[in-house]
């Protein structure tokens, strides 16, 4: 994220059929498995659709309206669901605004272009799509593949540095889950732990830490597993540095669905957790991996020296360089009363989702697509 919520009015057998489609913005790229049914804007970069076929409930529902764009963003393609914030994470600076550049990267304001619509392959359907950054002079590619008979997908994105010029950057996943998948009973999950509050002077964040779940935010405590708080707040996450695999969920225990996130520490080393809360219900619930923890601009961080344990908040890529990251994302039908993810424990084929429960933990097994690594 990094929006400011003050300017946001707080804010039988299943036929396998992948399309290119009509959309509200023009065209979306579907995958429709046996299981799982997926949809990918292609203007802006959204995931606005992933269900399992047998309930078809879709956490991503949650969109802005044109109205409560960020300012430098208006009459462009609204964010909602998991978009891609590519360039930078938040707000440019004043001169870079003036420019042109928009909030959260130039990547949500323009059409992709589809380079292979989806398509069966094996046990994947397989769709490639490429977007171009005139202003930010960056070139962005993905691969989509979603399993044929399963409930998961991995999506495989490079952005290449077109400009003469070595250059900060910073490459942010942004999906954000809304009702009816968010509700009062969600809870968030995940393996990060170190953390601090948006809110908090970012030149002493070490001073303020605190440790997922635990928020000691600037305005009081909050269980940052629940989405239940009245108020609006970002906090900010590190992974262990033995943790090679970062992975956040949110179960929604009514419902019987665990969403889940599972990447490479090494290429998505922050979590950022968004909390919006509107008429006394969850409106938005952010989970935000990438290669920042503070959306401010590169100037702000870098005169300041931003770290948090080690940790710089933007990433170097070199004049014509390619950086590749990868994710897995999924949905899993579990147990009644589901407690929430305790633990993810990857194997060859897929995947356990251990219940968060020091009594008799139960286990769900998942079918997973491979080829994170």
């Amino acid at each position: 994220m990094k929006f400011n919520l003050n300017s946001l009015s707080l804010f039988s057998l299943t036929c396998i059929c992948p399309l290119l489609c009509n959309s509200q913005d023009g065209k979306a790229l579907v995958f429709e498995g046996s299981k799982a049914k997926l949809e990918i804007q292609t203007a802006g970069s959204a995931i606005t659709y992933f269900s399992l076929k047998k309930n078809n409930i879709n956490p991503f529902t949650w969109s802005l309206l044109p109205d409560q764009m960020p300012k430098p963003n208006m009459g462009t393609p609204v964010f909602r669901g998991h978009f891609l914030c590519m360039g930078r994470w938040g707000a440019a600076s004043d001169a870079e605004q003036k420019a042109g550049i928009p909030h959260n990267g130039e990547i949500n304001t323009l059409n992709w272009t589809v380079q292979k619509p989806p398509i069966v392959e094996g046990e994947t359907i397989v769709a490639e799509a490429e977007c171009l950054e005139i202003k930010e002079q960056m070139k962005v590619s993905r691969k989509i593949e979603l399993q044929k008979d399963g409930q998961s997908f991995l999506m495989t994105e490079t952005a290449t540095n077109l400009a003469n010029l070595d250059r900060v950057y910073n490459f942010t996943q942004h999906p954000t889950i809304g009702a009816p998948f968010l509700s009062a009973s969600t809870v968030i999950d995940c393996n990060a732990g170190l953390g601090f509050d948006q809110r908090a002077d970012f030149s002493s964040l070490e001073k303020t830490a605190f440790i997922f779940p635990e928020g000691h935010l600037v305005d009081g405590y909050a269980d940052l597993r629940q989405v239940n708080d009245e108020r609006g707040y970002v906090t900010t996450h590190i992974f262990d540095d033995t943790a090679k695999i970062g992975w956040v969920t949110a179960t929604n225990p009514e419902q019987k669905l665990v969403l889940g996130y599972i990447f490479l520490t090494k290429q998505y080393p922050w979590l950022n957790l968004w909390h919006w809360k509107k008429d006394r219900a969850p409106f938005a619930h952010g989970l935000e991996f990438g290669t920042t923890g503070l959306g401010q601009p590169y100037k702000t961080l870098i005169d300041n020296c931003v770290t948090f344990h080690g940790r710089k908040s933007y990433e170097w890529i070199e004049t014509g360089q390619s950086i590749t990251k990868k994710y897995i994302c999924f949905l899993v039908e579990v147990p009644e009363n589901f407690l929430g993810v305790g633990k993810i424990i990857l194997g060859a084929k897929g995947a356990q989702i251990i219940e968060r429960k020091t009594d008799k933990p139960r286990k769900v097994e998942i079918n997973l697509i491979q080829g994170l690594n």
